[in-house]
């Protein structure tokens, strides 16, 4: 173990070296990579979102349009303004692996669902790098990102690249303005403002999760430090990643009311039936039912990949290991004279997150209709995994 302590990179072919923790990343995703490799497509509840609006993006492209904003297919062939408002950025991916070299769309996007199942653990890795931690625990951090139930459910059970692709990518944001907190450059703001650019046109809800993580990691990092000075570089990242974002969200925004968007909180999808009771049982009919339901990718196990995830006692709430971890961190946190300003923050953000899942908040949800887009208050159990990870770690 000692001289593998020692290796720091291993050199691939063409003298590239790759981070010896990268390669151990890899062979960890294997066990939820590999049923993607099988034949056929994916079950999931969204499963045939994705190849379809890869290929009314892939045909747009063929006509020499660049951001589409009008899909003329979709919908029995009436068309669709979906790109107008919903960030496309996955879907982009998707059509790369077909011009590479996919066989199909399906497989396309497959192979796209793999790449970001990865891509997570490896930003689960930076994040945790970026912020302190050793080599070993890194590596831990990116494992359990990847295998959040919440990661796994993206690929498996809802099928939804695009918050897939928004989870992965949501760590990498998060180290950009870690660094621009420490290193205050031209260089580090630009380089900010354009990964939260792309997380804006990666997926609309874990966008918005983001600015507000990035506020309490900049806060929490100028109160810890007696440092204010970090809040202009900061905020100068944020205004830019906006602007240059501006383009997919002025229309977005101006043109909703053109749309139906009452529907997307009606019926099944009204968030006041997502709630989970962390002191009873879970609030509504929908979850309740969902609770006995097999799910077809899925077996019962140690991983259960429901949203809720009810196991066992009332209070327990989140998987079984994440409720493990929660303690662990606790316990060591109890134990240190001045920990770090990032675990802080992540535990800021996990138990906040935790609490706008429960039906104790559902007074903020009803007075922010913005939270009330989200539809179901588990999506906040997506960015929640990554802050875990990083207090598992």
């Amino acid at each position: 173990m000692a001289a593998l302590a020692k290796i720091r990179s291993v050199k691939l072919t063409g003298g590239v070296n790759v981070p010896l923790e990268f390669i151990m990343l890899v062979f960890a995703a294997l066990p939820a990579i590999v049923p993607l490799l099988a034949q056929g497509y994916l079950r999931g509840a969204d499963y045939m979102d994705t190849p379809w609006r890869s290929l009314e993006l892939l045909e747009a492209l063929k006509e020499g349009v660049l951001f589409p904003r009008w899909s003329p297919d979709l919908f029995y062939g009436f068309g669709f303004p979906i790109f107008n408002f919903y960030s496309p950025m996955s879907f982009y991916e998707v059509v790369a692996m077909r011009i590479i070299g996919a066989p199909d769309l399906l497989q396309a996007s497959k192979i796209t669902f793999a790449l970001n199942f990865l891509a997570s653990g490896i930003g689960g890795y930076v994040l945790a790098r970026c912020i302190g931690l050793g080599r070993a625990p890194a590596a831990a951090a990116g494992v359990l990102y990847m295998y959040a139930p919440s990661t796994l459910r993206d690929v498996y059970i809802r099928s939804g690249l695009a918050s897939l692709t928004g989870t992965a990518f949501l760590p990498f944001v998060l180290t950009a303005f870690v660094h621009l907190c420490r290193v205050r450059t031209m260089t580090s703001t630009a380089v900010a403002a354009l990964m939260l650019s792309v997380m804006i046109l990666t997926h609309n809800l874990t966008s918005v999760v983001a600015l507000g993580m990035i506020v309490v990691i900049v806060l929490v990092y100028c109160w810890w430090n007696h440092d204010i000075r970090a809040l202009t570089p900061a905020v100068l990242a944020v205004a830019l990643g906006l602007g240059v974002a501006s383009f997919f969200i002025l229309p977005a925004m101006t043109e909703m009311p053109l749309t139906h968007t009452e529907k997307l909180a009606a019926g099944d999808l009204d968030y006041r039936l997502h709630f989970v009771d962390p002191l009873g049982e879970i609030n509504g009919t929908i979850e309740s039912r969902a609770v006995d339901i097999k799910y077809m990718a899925t077996r019962w196990g140690a991983i259960d990949l429901h949203p809720a995830y009810p196991y066992g006692l009332p209070p327990m709430k989140v998987s079984l290991l994440q409720g493990l971890l929660i303690l662990a961190f606790t316990v060591a946190l109890a134990t240190r004279r001045k920990p770090s300003p990032w675990i802080v923050s992540s535990a800021l953000i996990a138990f906040a997150l935790f609490y706008l899942h429960t039906s104790w908040s559902r007074w903020i949800w009803e007075s922010a209709p913005l939270l009330q887009a989200f539809q179901f208050p588990w999506r906040m159990l997506e960015p929640m995994g990554l802050c875990v990870a990083l207090m598992g770690a």
